[in-house]
């Protein structure tokens, strides 16, 4: 049996099973309180100086002082304590080892007081094989991005209209090229009206003057009319096409969006729930360890300090002297 053993074997106060409290300063019956051991370990101090002080003026020689002129002469008679010492001396140690042992006392009883009192409540769990309740995580709220892939996917649009839907957009692009205000045919049909009113130009270039004449098929406005026509109304047809899609798609994201923000509210309403049990049983767990810090810091106050059968008489000598 090692040392720790043995001192909680005969533990009279048993903290906790890796706390050794040191128990040979007190008993449960009759003793001194903390305060009292402190007004007690300061009165043999003042014995220890008192004796110190006696035994201190020890002087083996007589002593006579005399100023020139005047026939007046002091003297100091010899102190011979030199009897006393050996027994001071022992009453110094005595007295010492009651200061000692008191303070010991107190610097125990202190010790044991804060390891209950700064005890944290994981660390009492642990001490009483109480398992922590477990946190619950709280559920993230939903980051929805629908420029993802795999996001619209899950919105419910097919590979097969996505992919439509891409395409459309490259083809309407095209089309807008020919089309659109500053697209390709809209230029042209400009250019052409304005040749059209004015077939011949006449522009002057320093000396020269130069004179340019256009030349026109009379049939291509209306071939340019027809293949615009013709043009625009597929780019509308495909425009229309993608508008469905993007229709579709707008459904499909609020519904989507809706029902995951509906999952996050009744997975934070859950971990609500959960998050308050554990709170509750953390409570009741914190209120079970501060009875425990109560009972045992009343244990500790309740100790008496003992004083050494061999230290006993000094003792009795201080309260009649001193106290």
């Amino acid at each position: 049996m090692n040392i720790m053993e043995k001192a909680q074997k005969r533990a009279i106060l048993m903290i906790d099973s890796e706390y050794v409290f040191n128990d040979i300063y007190f008993t449960t019956e009759e003793g001194m309180t903390s305060t009292s051991a402190q007004h007690v370990s300061a009165m043999a101090n003042v014995m220890v100086q008192d004796i110190k002080q006696h035994i201190m003026g020890l002087r083996l020689y007589e002593k006579s002082i005399r100023v020139i002129g005047d026939a007046e002469v002091t003297v100091e008679m010899a102190n011979n304590t030199l009897p006393e010492i050996a027994e001071s001396v022992k009453r110094i140690c005595k007295a010492n080892a009651l200061i000692a042992w008191l303070r010991e006392a107190v610097k125990e009883r202190e010790q044991a007081q804060k390891y209950v009192s700064d005890m944290s409540l994981d660390d009492w769990m642990k001490k009483q094989g109480i398992e922590k309740p477990a946190v619950p995580q709280p559920p993230q709220m939903p980051r929805i991005n629908f420029q993802d892939y795999n996001t619209i996917l899950d919105t419910g649009l097919t590979v097969k209209e996505y992919n439509r839907f891409v395409e459309l957009n490259s083809a309407l692009a095209v089309y807008g090229e020919m089309i659109h205000e500053k697209g390709l045919l809209t230029r042209q049909k400009s250019e052409l009206a304005r040749i059209m009113q004015n077939p011949t130009e006449v522009k002057e270039s320093g000396r020269d003057t130069i004179i340019t004449t256009y030349k026109v098929d009379v049939n291509i406005s209306a071939d340019i009319d027809k293949l615009y026509t013709e043009l625009q109304s597929e780019y509308r047809k495909l425009q229309a096409e993608k508008n469905g899609i993007e229709a579709k798609f707008s459904n499909l994201a609020m519904d989507y969006q809706t029902c995951k923000m509906d999952e996050w509210k009744a997975a934070k309403a859950q971990y609500d729930r959960d998050l308050q049990k554990v709170n509750s049983e953390l409570v009741g767990i914190q209120t079970q360890m501060n009875d425990w810090k109560k009972q045992r810091l009343e244990e500790l106050a309740a100790l008496k300090i003992i004083i050494p059968d061999a230290l006993k008489p000094l003792y009795k000598e201080l309260k009649v002297k001193y106290l």
